[in-house]
């Protein structure tokens, strides 16, 4: 008897961008849509795909500025990101389009999905790391930081507390990675990513 054989994007990820990182819902305002396929809808999930939101500052924060960071009167409750406050275009945002993923076991993320192979990708904004270019590289969909901190530089997160239903979405990855010092340890399934 012949198994039937898995189609090589068999799964949608839908990333749905409505938020910006000076959007008092801290970057959660994105919608996540997971498809079997076409049609058939497995999830809605909260996330971000905008590049590190900001975040209430709290007195723990204070220490992680660095004294040229601090160019305003910054005081505790005030929406700040703590390790970068002057540059607007540190941090690249996926543009939208239509990409390839793959379901991948990561040394820091766990199981996430890596976009484009980890090549360039285009952003929406320019990258200084890039030499001003319009791209960004090595990017994920993992779990934010925390339900009120998605805790990313770029890449696209789904809220922590949500990211265990979504990342169950896919199967787990099982091709081993050749490379010993590569940070990803697994191949697995191959997905789409449609960012709108």
């Amino acid at each position: 008897m012949q198994m039937a054989k898995e189609s090589p994007l068999s799964k949608v990820i839908e990333i749905i961008l409505q938020s910006t990182p000076t959007d008092p819902i801290f970057g959660f305002g994105d919608v996540f849509n997971v498809f079997a396929g076409t049609s058939e809808k497995l999830g809605t999930y909260e996330g971000s795909g905008s590049p590190n939101a900001f975040k209430v500052l709290g007195q723990d924060d204070l220490p992680k500025f660095k004294p040229e960071q601090i160019f305003r009167n910054v005081k505790i409750g005030d929406a700040v990101y703590p390790y970068i406050v002057m540059q607007d275009s540190v941090y690249g945002k996926l543009a939208p389009g239509t990409y390839n993923g793959q379901v991948v076991m990561h040394v820091k993320y766990s199981k996430c999905i890596l976009i484009n192979n980890g090549l360039a990708v285009p952003s929406t904004n320019q990258r200084r790391k890039y030499d001003w270019r319009w791209e960004m590289k090595e990017i994920f969909i993992h779990r934010s930081e925390t339900d009120t901190w998605r805790g990313s530089a770029g890449c696209p997160t789904v809220k922590r507390s949500q990211y265990p239903q979504f990342i169950a979405n896919f199967r787990d990855p099982w091709i081993p990675e050749k490379d010993s010092n590569s940070t990803i340890k697994f191949w697995g399934e191959k997905v789409k990513v449609v960012v709108r």
